[in-house]
Parts: C-alpha cells; sequence; structure tokens
C-alpha cells in the first residue's frame, strides 16, 4: 500500500521543497515506485525534478474528480519518479478549504489504488499555515518537518504541531511524525550548533539522527531542475538526504 509522506513546515526557507525533491528521488533510487506531488503554488518541486507547471492547479482537478489522480500522475525522466506538478502562483487555497472529510476520503482511496500503484507518495506543502498543508496533513500517514538550524527555529516547530494534533483529532487514521529533520546546519556556526542542541533536548524521540548541511550543491542541483543525487553524489549535502532515505525506510 502507498504511504504517504506529507513534507510540512509553516516557515518558509527551511529547506523543505529541497527536502521533498531529494527524499522522493532517493526512494526512487531504492527501487520504489514514488510520486512527488506538488502541492505549493511556487511549483519549485515541480521544476526541481524538471517537470513543467501544470496548466490547471491538482487540487482543482481533484475536487472534480477524485479519480484525477490517473489524469495528472507523470513520469519523469528518472526511472521510479512521477510528479504531480503545480500551478504556478495561483492561490487554489480556496478549493481545499471547500473538500469535506468524505472527500478527502475518496482523494486518498483513489491515490492509493492508483494504476501503477505506488509505493510512496511525498507530499510538497506550500510554507504557511491554511488549507492546503491542512488537507496535505489529512491525507498523509506521516509528516515529516524540516526544522532550519537558525534564528525562529523552535517557533516554527511549535506552530506546525498543533497543525498535527488538530487533524488527528479530526481523523480516526494515525497521523505519526516521521521526524524532525535539521536542515542548513552549519558546525562552523555557534548558533547553528545551539539550535541543534536545543530541538534534540526538546525532541530526543522525534528529531532525526542526521542533519543536512549548508551546501552549495543543493541550491545549485535545484537551479538546474535535478536532484542533487545526479548533480553531485559525492556532495554532503546528497550523503545528508541518502541517510535520510534510509532513515524512513528503516522504520526511524
Amino acid at each position: 500500500m502507498t504511504q504517504i509522506v506529507a513534507v510540512a513546515s509553516q516557515k518558509g526557507g527551511v529547506g523543505k521543497t529541497t527536502t521533498a525533491v531529494n527524499l522522493a528521488y532517493g526512494l526512487s533510487l531504492a527501487g520504489h515506485r514514488t510520486a512527488l506531488v506538488d502541492l505549493d503554488p511556487q511549483a519549485n518541486a515541480t521544476s526541481g525534478v524538471g517537470g513543467t507547471a501544470a496548466s490547471r492547479a491538482p487540487i482543482e482537478l481533484l475536487s472534480e474528480n477524485a479519480d484525477a489522480w490517473s489524469q495528472i500522475l507523470q513520469p519523469t525522466r528518472f526511472e521510479g519518479l512521477w510528479l504531480v506538478a503545480s500551478r504556478v502562483n495561483h492561490d487554489y487555497s480556496p478549493v481545499a478549504a471547500q473538500l469535506d472529510p468524505v472527500r478527502i476520503a475518496e482523494l486518498r482511496d483513489s491515490l492509493l489504488g492508483h494504476n501503477p500503484a505506488m509505493d510512496y507518495a511525498i507530499l510538497d506543502c506550500p510554507p504557511a499555515a491554511g488549507p492546503i498543508p491542512l488537507l496535505a496533513l489529512q491525507l498523509a500517514d506521516s509528516v515529516l518537518i524540516p526544522v532550519q538550524c537558525e534564528y525562529y527555529a523552535m517557533e516554527g516547530l511549535s506552530q506546525m504541531l498543533p497543525s498535527i494534533e488538530k487533524v488527528r483529532a479530526a481523523r480516526t487514521r494515525p497521523l505519526n511524525l516521521q521526524g524532525i529533520l535539521l536542515t542548513m546546519f552549519d558546525p562552523a556556526l555557534e548558533l547553528a550548533l545551539e539550535v541543534s542542541q536545543e530541538v534534540r533536548a526538546y525532541f530526543p524521540n522525534e528529531t532525526l539522527p542526521g542533519a543536512v548541511p549548508r551546501d552549495v550543491a543543493l541550491a545549485e542541483s535545484s537551479s538546474y531542475g535535478t536532484p542533487v543525487f545526479e548533480y553531485d553524489p559525492r556532495s554532503r549535502g546528497s550523503w545528508s538526504y541518502l541517510q535520510l532515505t534510509k532513515d524512513l525506510l528503516n522504520g526511524r
């Protein structure tokens, strides 16, 4: 059965889309059919795998036809990786806000029943609170929260956790915390070390053991529309997302 993971943070600039793109690609490299679902109107996940922005937002199509996954889930140039492209700069949160629990269940069932079946679906959410991230959390089995190793990191995390609890209280299926992922970590910066230590102290079981470093290869790979594994497989960023992929597959 498809495992649906939402990559979400209410704070922007934390490496959320970079994480979604490279985790999805890492899972496909491990031999798992994986769908990268771009729910962010910035469409950065779409361009991050060399995709073309959609003419209509996926939520709009799915609101009209729950089986639209079969129309919008397209193979990428990377074997084993599919993409649901986003529409650029289009606010479709009003459509997401109108979806009731029955309709959301239909969307989930349709994704789970897609042929060919996906092993994983990685949902890239916009960096804000609102209907689209809440919809992603309602669809998901688990949520992965990137936390930047800089000031206000704990504040962004504290804003995200109540959203998770809100969704948990409104549904019968469990919503697991896949983990808290430290990003943009630079051991040479005292602030980064302090933030890392503080997050691990407050959330010792939830914080993943690895951290994504500051690495120019991550930014460069995004500009080339390719995952960092393809752009520079020996980079520190590539190794960090390889570890993240292993953690997810091992149930960490």
